[in-house]
Parts: C-alpha cells; sequence; structure tokens
C-alpha cells in the first residue's frame, strides 16, 4: 500500500507547494484524509482491513480516482491441457509459471 499515502492531500500539486506534490489529482477532503490516516495508525490486520474498505468505498462512491485504462492480459488454454488455470499474478508474471504440472487430456 505504499502508493495510498501520495493520495493524501498533503501530497496534493498545489501552487502553494511550487507544484512540487505526488498526489497530481489535487483531491482534497479532510473525511479522506482522515481515513488514510486511521489505515496508517491502526495496527491489527482485520480493523486495518476495514479502514480499508472505507477508503475503497469512499474512492467508489466520490469517484476521486478513475482510470482511463486497465491492462489486460488474454491468455489462450487449450481444452486438451490439463493442470493449467488463467493466474491471478502480478502483470509481470508469467503464466507458465506452474508449466511443470501440465499434461494433455488422453
Amino acid at each position: 500500500m505504499g502508493g495510498l499515502a501520495t493520495l493524501h492531500s498533503s501530497n496534493a500539486a498545489l501552487p502553494e507547494n511550487n507544484w512540487t506534490g505526488e498526489f497530481n489529482v489535487r483531491y482534497i477532503n479532510p473525511e479522506f484524509d482522515a481515513l488514510i490516516n486511521r489505515f496508517y495508525g491502526t495496527i491489527p490486520q482485520d480493523e486495518r482491513t476495514q479502514v480499508l474498505g472505507q477508503i475503497i468505498y469512499h474512492v467508489s462512491d466520490q469517484l476521486n480516482l478513475m482510470g482511463l485504462y486497465y491492462g489486460t492480459r488474454p491468455v489462450m488454454i487449450g481444452n486438451r491441457l490439463l493442470n493449467v488455470a488463467a493466474t491471478k499474478a502480478p502483470f509481470n508474471d508469467r503464466q507458465s509459471w506452474n508449466a511443470q504440472d501440465w499434461d494433455l487430456a488422453p
């Protein structure tokens, strides 16, 4: 969650800080800042996950962040292949990470 801290309004690129902030969207909302502060100030994982859910809800409700495009990774898997499934691994990982387990159906 390293990128979450950059969404705080203290990182907004504004004339007051000579446009040096990392957050170019410049969304400033004290409620959103408080959620980010709570996220980083909460240690128990269950509570931290609940705060993250509130952050995600805020983003989806207020649309303060909205991607213009999303990377896709089309994969073709033959019907005769066994033990092969589309991976949910990060974009730069290989689809063939478990090729040693693949087999052909009879």
